[in-house]
């Protein structure tokens, strides 16, 4: 029996649906912590990155950013 990956219906609305309330507690982050610890033209790593949503923000602050995820339908 074949099994469906389990985020791949959830993958392609999960920004639209979750990424308000992401925002609320991850610009404090953003803001805060980002600019203290990961200078520019550091690196970072994005674990469980799903979407990307996270590491694109943390690139275009200079960072350079490798995302990992299990899910192939959240990296798509």
């Amino acid at each position: 029996m074949v099994h469906a990956e389990p985020y791949s219906l959830l993958a392609r609305d999960y920004d639209a649906e979750l990424g308000e309330i992401f925002e609320s507690f991850q610009q404090p982050v953003f803001d805060l912590v980002v600019p203290r610890y990961l200078p520019e033209g550091g690196h970072a790593l994005d674990l469980a990155c799903g979407t990307g949503r996270v590491a694109c923000h943390l690139a275009g602050l200079g960072l350079d950013v490798t995302g990992l995820d299990r899910s192939r339908a959240m990296l798509d």
